[in-house]
């Protein structure tokens, strides 16, 4: 079976569902219309807080202040009054802070009491006001009024309004007929034609009187109205679930718990049963009965499944099956009790609703334990709302019952007020629900509303709400007074005038005025609605495309990219910048090969660089065969339209022409989540267009690339190298030190080191590895690594270099050595002790004779020979030195350094030129840059030969 076929009885079942769903939406939708239709008569009233009606004024004390909330306030109480009399029309609420019901109850309570504290409803004032008043002929004062309503509302210019009924009037019989309480009442009521005089007989301040109320029609409360508004989205959005979604257990049971629930919701507390056919209220009754217990009982079996199996509610096999027989039960008790007394229609679902509630706590008690946290996660929105939901249903009774066992002022709130938030707290829990399922893509579900509507619907109520405020305003214009100057007009002047002017010259000038007001107004309200449409486009991604720009930027981001990654990454900023794209990608095109783009839109790098690897190759052999144009997903062959609508990808757009395709751009949905349009492909086509130009460039450039990368790590190796050499000269009493290393290509082979011991003693390096390039400073580091770990053993030069042939001479190639000096100088014995491994000699100048000595002790380059042989011809000399000495250690690039005349700069002139120097007490930092200054003048525009290092100390 295809995932696009259903099965024989599914089909049959999403049928029944959906012929449910209608019936129990069109009944609910009969039900509000025949409420709406029936008669009102535009007033609100409720019970009386007890059956006691003060008849005559009883002048008393000031009462205490009250600082207790009463439950009843909310709606028709506006708080507690300290008074010093009762007046005709109050009702007694409590004697003694106790609440009363009859007369009879207050003749009890005020028996033995000289006075007594009362607190009496006063509809004049909506208030309650308390007030110590005398025992005595007390009840004289009073009488009973059982089975009666109090006015708390009256509608201005409605229909009670219209017949003289003022709030605190009391209700005894309607068309001369009583009633047992305000629901009875309003049965009574509404059973009147629309049009026809009703009589009331009301008590007013005590006083009877008949008032002749002509009902109106379409008298529906808002609280009632949110009901059913209310129950039809539960019966709507249950009916869409179950139907769509019947396969998965969680969305079947959870749809027909949400349209038995809607169904109780619109139409259990909206039943004017006397004037509904037989055959509706059998078939309404029948259906509410069933209603409110099987949608409990669905709710409690969608528990299982929803948001995730529940391991403890599985477990618990009685719970779903008691749920059901339970309220098979429960509907067969109230139709009866119904169909016996209507009058119980209102009270049966309720208790049906509160006996199922209640056994579903108990089923369900301690199973969501045997979630997982992340399901637990999930499912707490959701038990929160429906927690408060059933909350607010049990709430009012549970408070009832405690006032009346307590004998505490927790009455009871007007009907439409808890009707109002019952409504709310109802739609709450559908949102919830909702938010809940969209939020975690449950039940197979996206309940996103698309940007493009989003768009249409904010743009809509943006324009509705610019445009509305115009019109109020010009309305206000039309109605207003315009306080002006005495302002006379003529061709040659203005004139201000002390006296009015006449009437049909002010009202032209008035006329003027607001024509120029209306005129700034509606530049000013035109331009607030394009700078609101042009906000929320911009925040919709809704814009046009300009043109201008997008050539602009082009040139200005795609220019300079040369490489591919760059043009990739270049084209894509475009792409997302001009056109926001959920997803979007690039791959390049060369021959045979093929190279994705290291960025992507929208995807994980993982992921973007799987889907290269399926799809890239098969999506540029489909483009290649198309010849250059674009390609819908939707057309593609099969394997990679599913590899494609996995990936959500739209469009494949090429880059370049009919001849060579040079690259794909893989373009997904739009942010806008709008269709694609000609302008779209337009910009995209300019964008590919204007990039395959550049691709085979970046192809090119990428040879280019490789070569300059290998510059780059040379360069690299070059400062690692020179920063290896010493930075800074060491600090060593008596004397001053300083060095500098110049290799003739990137990286090169010479050496210098200090090495300090104990203080007053240092010891100076300087190598010169044969050959230049890669392998010398290679050898060059190994040295330098070497001697600085020999240094630490306080080795003679002579023990350091016999050591540093040893380890040295079994690694080198043998045709590879290295030529090294080394001079230790001791500052305390002022003397100097020198080793020379084949390096050229230690020139010392002489402060005391201005003349230069060379010294040369015998030794062989390192790496050379073996330890034997090299250790035998290794000399070691030890010299004293004077202050004002000046030592110089080079390598041979400053000696053999050639000019454009091949003539070598030569040791002569190096003499000659430190003899100077020396002489001149030139800084050892003067003498190395000048030394440098003279071979790079010498050698000219001839290129370096060799690396040049050049060291000098000056004793002190």
């Amino acid at each position: 079976m295809t995932p696009t076929t259903i099965s024989r009885p599914r089909a049959l079942l999403r049928a029944a569902v959906a012929a449910l769903g209608v019936c129990l939406a069109v009944l609910a939708a009969m039900n509000l219309f025949v409420v709406g239709r029936s008669a009102t008569d535009e007033n609100v009233f409720i019970n009386p807080l007890s059956a006691v009606y003060v008849v005559e004024h009883v002048a008393g004390e000031r009462g205490p202040q009250r600082s207790e909330t009463f439950a009843l306030v909310a709606g028709f109480i506006d708080g507690v009054e300290p008074v010093e009399s009762l007046e005709p029309g109050d009702i007694l609420a409590e004697i003694n802070r106790r609440m009363l019901s009859g007369t009879d109850e207050a003749r009890e309570r005020i028996a033995g009491q000289d006075r007594v504290e009362v607190t009496a409803y006063r509809a004049s004032t909506r208030r309650l006001v308390s007030v110590i008043v005398p025992a005595a002929g007390f009840m004289d004062a009073v009488r009973s009024i059982s089975k009666t309503v109090v006015v708390t509302q009256v509608t201005p210019g409605g229909a009670s309004d219209r017949a003289g009924m003022l709030p605190g009037d009391v209700i005894t019989r309607i068309n001369g007929q009583g009633f047992a309480n305000d629901l009875d009442a309003d049965r009574l009521m509404r059973a009147s034609h629309v049009g026809r005089v009703s009589e009331y007989e009301v008590l007013r301040n005590g006083e009877p009187l008949t008032l002749e109320v002509r009902l109106s029609a379409f008298g529906i409360g808002i609280a009632a109205l949110l009901l059913a508004i209310v129950g039809l989205l539960y019966i709507v959005g249950g009916t869409l679930l179950a139907t769509y979604r019947t396969h998965i257990k969680a969305a079947y049971y959870l749809g027909l718990a949400w349209m038995g629930t809607g169904y109780t919701i619109a139409v259990a507390l909206n039943r004017p049963r006397r004037t509904l056919p037989t055959w509706y209220l059998f078939t309404s009754d029948f259906l509410l009965s069933c209603a409110a217990g099987l949608g409990v009982a669905f709710w409690l079996h969608s528990m299982r499944y929803f948001p995730r199996e529940r391991p403890g509610l599985v477990r618990r096999r009685w719970a779903i099956t008691g749920g059901y027989v339970l309220a098979i039960l429960l509907a067969v008790v109230g139709l009866a009790l119904i169909w016996g007394r209507p009058s119980n229609i209102d009270g049966v679902p309720y208790a049906t609703a509160i006996i199922m509630v209640s056994y579903a706590a108990i089923a369900s008690a301690g199973t969501h334990r045997s979630y997982s946290p992340e399901d637990r996660q999930i499912s707490r929105p959701t038990s929160i709302a429906t927690s408060l939901a059933v909350g607010f249903m049990i709430g009012p009774i549970v408070v009832g019952v405690l006032g009346r066992l307590m004998g505490l002022s927790l009455g009871i709130a007007p009907a439409s007020v808890a009707q109002g938030l019952n409504a709310l707290v109802y739609l709450a829990v559908l949102v919830v629900y909702l938010l809940v399922i969209g939020r975690y893509h449950l039940l197979e579900l996206d309940l996103r509303v698309r940007r493009n509507v989003q768009y249409l619907l904010v743009s809509s109520a943006w324009t509705l709400l610019v445009v509305g405020a115009g019109l109020w305003f010009w309305w206000r214009m039309m109605h207003l007074e315009l306080s002006l100057p005495n302002v006379r007009l003529t061709s040659e002047a203005i004139e201000v005038l002390p006296t009015p002017v006449d009437p049909a010259r002010r009202a032209l000038v008035e006329k003027g005025v607001l024509i120029a007001a209306a005129v700034v107004f509606a530049y000013a309200f035109r331009s607030l609605l394009k700078r609101g449409h042009r906000f929320l486009a911009e925040q919709y991604y809704q814009e046009g495309h300009d043109y201008r720009r997008a050539t602009r930027e082009l040139g200005e981001i795609m220019g300079p990219r040369l490489d591919l990654d760059g043009l990739a990454d270049g084209v894509l900023t475009v792409i997302d910048r001009l056109m926001p794209l959920k997803r979007a990608g690039l791959v390049f095109v060369q021959g045979p090969r093929l190279v994705s783009s290291k960025r992507s839109v929208g995807f994980e790098p993982e992921d973007w660089a799987a889907f290269c690897g399926t799809c890239a190759e098969e999506a540029v052999q489909v483009l290649r065969a198309a010849r250059g144009a674009e390609l819908d997903a939707e057309y593609a062959p099969p394997r990679l339209r599913l590899a494609l609508r996995r990936a959500q990808i739209h469009h494949l757009y090429p880059i370049g022409g009919h001849d060579e395709l040079r690259g794909v751009i893989f373009i997904g949905e739009k942010l806008s989540e709008a269709a694609y349009n000609a302008d779209d492909s337009a910009l995209l086509g300019v964008i590919a267009s204007q990039a395959s130009l550049l691709v085979e460039n970046a192809f090119l450039y990428e040879n280019l690339a490789a070569q300059e990368r290998a510059r780059q790590e040379l360069a690299i190796a070059r400062r690692i190298q020179l920063e290896s050499l010493p930075q800074h000269a060491p600090t060593v009493a008596g004397l001053e030190v300083f060095g500098m290393s110049i290799p003739a290509q990137e990286v090169g082979g010479d050496y210098f080191d200090y090495l300090e011991s104990s203080e007053g003693h240092l010891t100076v390096m300087i190598g010169d590895v044969s050959g230049k390039g890669t392998s010398a400073a290679l050898y060059m580091s190994k040295l330098q690594g070497v001697v600085r770990s020999l240094h630490g053993f306080g080795l003679t030069p002579r023990q350091l270099f016999v050591r540093t042939n040893a380890l040295l001479g079994r690694d080198m190639e043998r045709r590879s050595f290295v030529t090294a000096l080394g001079v230790f100088f001791d500052t305390t014995a002022r003397t100097i002790t020198i080793a020379r491994a084949g390096h050229l000699p230690l020139y010392h100048y002489e402060a005391e004779t201005a003349r230069v000595r060379r010294w040369l002790p015998r030794g062989l380059g390192l790496g050379l020979s073996s330890s034997t042989l090299f250790e035998s011809e290794l000399e070691e000399r030890q010299i004293p030195y004077a202050p004002g000495d000046v030592f110089l250690l080079v390598t041979d690039g400053i000696v053999e350094g050639q000019g454009d005349d091949q003539e070598e700069f030569g040791e002569t002139r190096l003499v000659d030129l430190f003899t100077s120097l020396a002489n001149a007490a030139t800084p050892v930092e003067g003498i190395v840059q000048a030394i440098n200054a003279a071979a790079a003048e010498h050698a000219g525009s001839a290129p370096q030969h060799d690396d040049q290092t050049v060291v000098v100390i000056r004793a002190r």
